[in-house]
């Protein structure tokens, strides 16, 4: 019987590592800069587009300079319309920030905020930049009708209109994302909230008789109990 050491085991596995099939991206050739497709604008993104980005991010890491980061994502959005880097984290970053704005940062102005994410999210699902909502883009709506729908402590003014949980359950389950991602979502950092979101989604779940539905929330509010 032969027993292999340590040392040609290690050969052996080096010798199978380098005998494994190989896989390779090929990329397209970049364009001249006075040319443009699709394709090119998704593997090689022009630097002060990138940059753009940049700020965008850094601007809203904490809402440091919101109105900032608006300004610039505009800007993007007008003159880069639907480029691959405009992505749906890149929307959802500016909702999230519009919420905090409303919610701590600037209550007074709760009004213009919550405003400028409803029509952000508005856009993002008739699909005017061609970037569609995600679990977490749910998420945070529902985030929204629930600290400022007119029932709320603070509520918005009523000219604002606010997405109920039906609507957006509908488009939840119209697009088939499964609603426990979404009440799973980072955006709700407290579990008392993600607590609300289950019974809203819940009822609306009822009323629009959409059994599925309910029994995924019911499973997901039996193990966050736990």
């Amino acid at each position: 019987e032969i027993v292999m050491d340590d040392s040609h085991k290690s050969f052996g596995d080096m010798r199978h590592f380098l005998r494994r099939a190989q896989h390779f991206t090929v990329l397209p050739t970049p364009l001249p800069q006075d040319s443009t497709s699709q394709q090119n604008d998704l593997y090689f993104i022009d630097t002060p587009t990138q940059d753009s980005v940049a700020i965008i991010n850094a601007c809203v890491h904490n809402c440091f300079d919101l109105p900032r980061a608006k300004q610039v994502f505009e800007h993007l959005r007008t003159q880069r319309s639907h480029d691959p880097i405009l992505s749906t984290s890149v929307y959802n970053s500016l909702l999230k920030a519009y919420v905090e704005m409303a919610t701590t940062n600037e209550t007074a102005r709760k009004n213009h905020w919550v405003e400028d994410a409803c029509a952000l999210y508005e856009a993002m699902e008739e699909g005017h930049d061609k970037v569609a909502p995600s679990a977490g883009t749910y998420a945070l709506m529902l985030q929204t009708w629930m600290r400022f729908n007119p029932d709320a402590p603070e509520p918005v003014s009523q000219v604002i209109k606010l997405f109920t949980p039906d609507q957006l359950l509908e488009k939840i389950a119209s697009r088939n994302i499964p609603v426990s991602l979404v009440i799973s979502d980072k955006a709700f950092e407290i579990s008392e909230e993600a607590a609300a979101a289950i019974k809203l989604l819940s009822k609306a779940a009822v009323e629009m008789d959409l059994s599925k539905v309910v029994t995924e929330l019911g499973t997901a509010e039996i193990l966050g109990r736990q």
